[in-house]
């Protein structure tokens, strides 16, 4: 904890040239080594694509009209408004989320990333892995994973959240 953080975290520098950059996200998905074996691609964004087309076929400007759910990856307000205050450091209007397709692939990186590290301890095969994280995007839990009781949300009927991460995770 550097006293300005509020817990424990990953600080991650980039230094080029004796001048401090800004890290990409693939520095920091590297230096936690989260590339899938068998395409090479990054696990985090993989695992975003699987999530977009399935929350909301890839629209950023999606809102569920049960759930109030946002943009590409349908957050529920008060996950987006933490996980934004957390990543960014403040929380953006609903407008300009919805009209902002950078700070929406940026929350979800980040809401990803901070939740690996977790899941990761808890099972070691990718496509565990991506259910979970799916669970958690889901339900809020990542344990709920093979959970086959179907869901209900504002009165409207939704899969179970086995067979919602079955779907987002099938490629994995």
């Amino acid at each position: 904890n550097t006293g300005t953080s509020t817990g424990s975290h990953l600080h991650l520098e980039r230094w080029l040239n004796g001048q401090q950059q800004d890290p990409t996200w693939g520095d920091a998905l590297s230096v936690l080594g989260l590339r899938t074996q068998s395409t090479g691609d990054d696990f985090v964004e993989q695992y975003r694509k699987a999530i977009a087309q399935k929350e909301s076929g890839t629209n950023y400007s999606a809102v569920n009209p049960h759930s109030g759910a946002l943009g590409k990856y349908q957050f529920m307000p008060a996950t987006m408004a933490s996980t934004a205050r957390t990543c960014l450091g403040r929380v953006p209007m609903t407008t300009e989320f919805l009209g902002t397709p950078e700070l929406q692939d940026k929350i979800m990186d980040c809401y990803t990333v901070a939740a690996l590290p977790l899941i990761q301890a808890k099972a070691a095969d990718p496509n565990t892995q991506c259910r979970m994280l799916a669970s958690r995007h889901y339900s809020g839990n990542p344990d709920k994973w093979n959970n086959n009781r179907p869901q209900t949300y504002g009165g409207a009927s939704y899969p179970s959240i086995a067979s919602y991460t079955e779907d987002v995770c099938k490629g994995f």
